[in-house]
């Protein structure tokens, strides 16, 4: 099988929320978020960024990451038809693993 690179970025907990209360503030019959859910709590700790043929690429996506982290600007990850800016302060990590196309890792 094919090797491929993928980037997740880890975002800082929201600290100053509980398990119990994240459960509590959510609402599983109300439809969720702006049309779809993704503004319903409890919030997403992790974000796919993005998955990469080769490792070039990944490093690559992982240097302007850098950069842009480095610079206090916020990233634009696009989920599906969504897309997120998540501000710099906000990303606790990124991570650049290896996996095989058509698996899950």
């Amino acid at each position: 099988m094919a090797k491929v690179w993928s980037i997740v970025v880890w975002l800082y907990p929201n600290d100053h929320l509980t398990e119990e209360d994240r459960q509590q503030r959510r609402v599983p019959e109300r439809p969720r978020g702006w049309r779809v859910g993704v503004f319903n709590p409890p919030a997403v700790d992790r974000l796919p960024y993005g998955h990469y043929d080769s490792l070039k690429d990944a490093e690559q996506a992982l240097a302007e990451i850098e950069a842009r982290l480095e610079a206090g600007r916020p990233l634009r990850v696009t989920l599906r038809e969504h897309t997120f800016l998540i501000p710099a302060h906000s990303v606790q990590y990124v991570a650049l693993g290896e996996g095989e196309a058509g698996t899950e890792s």
